[in-house]
């Protein structure tokens, strides 16, 4: 994605096994950090659920006005989501600006 666009960047979270919540009916982060990199609590930012598609997509806003400005470079995306008491964080795929 170009630096100077803004927008969405999604990731499908999946519920495991027959018994999992549905995870858009809690609270979800995402990070967006330096590939390689493993996220900081400060890399952490407040995303938000689409949730017209099952399974549902965390997003959010990246670029100059969104919530995570990007200079050019290969990144890791990063999906840490509340349901019930757990609290998974996983990776989520690569983002390359230019």
């Amino acid at each position: 994605m170009s630096v100077l666009s803004v927008e969405y960047v999604q990731v499908e979270v999946t519920p495991r096994g027959a018994n999992e919540r549905d995870p858009s009916t809690g609270s979800v982060f995402m990070a967006i950090v330096a590939e390689g990199d493993r996220p900081a609590p400060e890399d952490w930012v407040a995303a938000s659920w689409d949730d017209s598609t099952y399974p549902p997509l965390a997003q959010v806003m990246v670029g100059p006005t969104g919530d995570v400005p990007l200079a050019a470079g290969s990144y890791e995306v990063w999906v840490k989501f509340g349901v019930g008491m757990e609290s998974p964080v996983l990776p989520a795929g690569s983002l390359e600006a230019y």
